[in-house]
């Protein structure tokens, strides 16, 4: 890192418990001095929601330390992917694209939305699709040992920081109203039409109910609302990497949801083909959610 030009050095680390509730082998307190002893300025501890949590979760919550200390302009990480090609090919498409531009947005920070949203439109001019994909899973807790810390921190991301995000996208889109309709699109899951006990089941269930109202309110506004449902599907969200099998009891296909199948529905909802297609939930799951209950 000091080869590569860093004044200072930042470690952000987990606690207790490391990926996947793993208990750590060694103290954090013996890990932070080892740190300090070879090097790094500043170590600041992950809370144990994000440093348990699924990879996403996990990376989500290292950047959003790292922005929120103000200091931070490199990120160092390792990668379970093991594929230097790969992660340089997708550095170069945010990089090179005139058509990408990355920003850190944490949904679950309500009061910052309103400059997130404002921060968007500076860098586009203009936002006519709003895909709202940000959700996590309940962790490391059934219906007798959860704690309202989980819950809220599953609501507040869930719905809570996407109703209030619609809701500052919706207020820009009625400004630049025009003849050509812009869409919002909420990810919701199959789990939103089966019995829920967990944050995340209930969660989708509001999801659902909130696509309908909000596709009535906005309709005249020109806004297209529409959810979609995927079963589960093959990424590291659930555990499933590049080249792993498949196969799957969770639907009568017999096989997980790959993401571009869920990808190809996603487009045609936030397209011209779409416009008719206006407060609904489709499900992409192989029968769950639709006939299949659990």
């Amino acid at each position: 890192m000091r080869e590569q030009g860093a004044t200072h050095v930042v470690a952000i680390m987990s606690g207790n418990f490391t990926q996947r509730g793993e208990p750590a082998i060694i103290s954090k307190y013996a890990r932070t001095k080892s740190a300090l002893e070879n090097g790094v300025d500043l170590v600041v501890l992950m809370p144990v929601t994000y440093s348990t949590a699924s990879a996403e979760s996990y990376a989500f919550g290292g950047v959003t330390l790292a922005e929120a200390l103000g200091c931070c302009n490199s990120l160092f990480f390792g990668s379970e992917c093991g594929d230097i090609k790969k992660l340089e090919k997708s550095l170069e498409t945010f990089s090179n694209s005139k058509n990408v531009s990355p920003m850190v947005f944490n949904i679950a920070d309500i009061e910052k939305i309103r400059d997130n949203v404002e921060k968007a439109y500076s860098i586009f001019g203009d936002v006519d699709i709003l895909v709202n994909s940000a959700g996590v899973h309940t962790e490391n807790a059934d219906f007798f040992s959860m704690t309202s810390e989980e819950f809220d921190r599953v609501m507040n991301i869930n719905i809570k920081g996407v109703y209030f995000t619609c809701k500052e996208f919706a207020l820009e889109m009625k400004k630049k109203q025009g003849k050509d309709k812009k869409h919002i699109l909420l990810v919701s899951s199959s789990r939103g039409a089966e019995p829920a006990w967990s944050p995340y089941g209930i969660s989708k269930w509001s999801l659902n109910g909130f696509t309908q109202g909000l596709a009535q309110i906005l309709l005249p506004s020109n806004i297209i609302v529409n959810s979609i449902a995927p079963g589960s599907t093959a990424t590291e969200l659930i555990g499933v990497k590049e080249g792993d099998n498949i196969f799957s009891e969770e639907n009568g296909n017999g096989r997980l949801i790959m993401p571009d199948e869920v990808a190809n529905v996603a487009k045609l909802l936030v397209s011209p083909s779409g416009d008719m297609i206006v407060g609904q939930t489709i499900y992409v799951s192989g029968g769950r959610g639709v006939f299949d209950i659990r």
